[in-house]
């Protein structure tokens, strides 16, 4: 969503039209809000269009007689893909594809059977051979397409994603709003935090079992690892925010529950949007040891809030954090446990980061994404960018994730 409000800052003339399908027709209040504000301010055109229907179900019903997607959409010029999507609209018009990350095929064991299956189904290989143009959310992960699709590079443009303007650091206006996100989870005047789906890939359990070890402090010569306690850190908490990715195993959950520090971690579950900018600005410090990322939001939307990162160096994170972070391998616990100690302890270093990490986070804006897709949007159409009336179909999921 953040995209099209600034593409559409930016290409008034264009029209749009927006495809979504599922059972659902419910929208995001937020996204037909946006629709709507900006509808009035365009010579060109926003329409929307949903199939209540699966994906699953829309290849074979498009190819039905009488069901030419097509001309549902008015022929578009252009069809803009935000993601790789099961279903394939069988329009002659050229399509651009955005693979955000291919962690699926990097790290299959992270994923379930089902999201397997998905993935195969989808054809991710005959997309990006038919794609008249390629977006990678970061070089990284054009690296993995031509290296695992055999793509070729010269028809793949990275182009960074922005990180919201509502991401910003603690001041006047925000005090409020910080103030009662504080009281709503019950949160210490010092704490860890940690943002994003609580799965595999994002790697929980070493960010507890260093939690463990930075609670305990040195064994100090005893036979448990865990029999000393680190008065330094007695107060610090560690605070999960993020849905379970487990829906049918009781991992985490059992995890957490025979924790030695499990007292001190508070796992919130999903959060409202606007509660996210308090949450990374009250925290300490923003720990990130996730095995594989296609961009990395979190560390920078911490960033962005004031708030220094631990993050690990594989994939695009390093893209994304630069020097602005302390980097740790995502495998060695004992490095996360090192790190969390040196921020904790030096108010230097937290200083230090805090103000590489604004910085850092300032180079990644939506106008700048918009801009760049803007004037690929033109090249692949063969037609200037501003070229008037041209139609764009932007076809997603129904929750319009751009």
């Amino acid at each position: 969503m953040q995209l099209l409000r600034a593409l559409w800052e930016i290409d008034g003339v264009n029209d749009y039209v927006l495809f979504t399908s599922g059972r659902s027709r419910a929208l995001p209040s937020d996204f037909l809000s946006l629709c709507d504000s900006v509808t009035s301010s365009r010579t060109g055109r926003i329409e929307r269009i949903h199939l209540g229907v699966p994906n699953k179900v829309l290849n074979p019903l498009f190819r039905l007689p009488g069901h030419s997607i097509g001309q549902m959409l008015g022929d578009p010029d252009l069809v803009f893909h935000p993601n790789i999507s099961l279903a394939r609209l069988p329009v002659e018009a050229p399509y651009i594809v955005t693979v955000h990350d291919l962690s699926f095929v990097r790290h299959p064991e992270f994923f379930s059977r089902k999201r397997q299956l998905w993935h195969r189904l989808a054809g991710i290989r005959t997309q990006i051979k038919g794609a008249a143009g390629v977006i990678a959310v970061s070089q990284s992960t054009k690296d993995d397409v031509v290296e695992l699709y055999g793509a070729d590079e010269q028809m793949i443009q990275v182009i960074y994603s922005g990180i919201s303007d509502s991401f910003q650091p603690r001041s006047r206006t925000t005090r409020v709003i910080d103030a009662v996100v504080r009281a709503a989870y019950q949160l210490p005047d010092r704490y860890m935090l940690s943002v994003g789906t609580i799965d595999p890939r994002k790697n929980p359990f070493a960010l507890i079992e260093a939690f463990e070890a930075l609670k305990q402090g040195p064994s100090g010569g005893n036979k448990s690892p865990w029999a000393g306690r680190d008065a330094n850190f007695a107060d610090v908490k560690l605070v999960m925010v993020g849905p379970k990715a487990w829906t049918t195993d009781d991992r985490f959950t059992r995890r957490i529950s025979e924790s030695i520090a499990g007292d001190d971690i508070i796992v919130t579950g999903e959060v409202p949007s606007d509660h996210r900018p308090s949450l990374y600005r009250l925290a300490t410090v923003f720990a990130y040891p996730s095995f594989f990322e296609g961009f990395g939001f979190p560390p920078l939307e911490a960033m962005a809030c004031g708030t220094p990162v631990i993050s690990s160096f594989g994939s695009s994170l390093p893209e994304a954090v630069g020097d602005a972070a302390l980097m740790v391998d995502p495998y060695r616990v004992d490095e996360l446990v090192a790190a969390m100690r040196e921020v904790l302890v030096s108010a230097k270093l937290r200083k230090t980061l805090v103000q590489k990490g604004k910085v850092q986070a300032a180079r990644f804006l939506w106008d700048d994404c918009a801009r760049i897709t803007l004037d690929l949007f033109g090249s692949v159409a063969q037609k200037p960018s501003n070229y008037p009336q041209k139609t764009i179909d932007v076809a997603g999921k129904q929750d319009i994730q751009l």
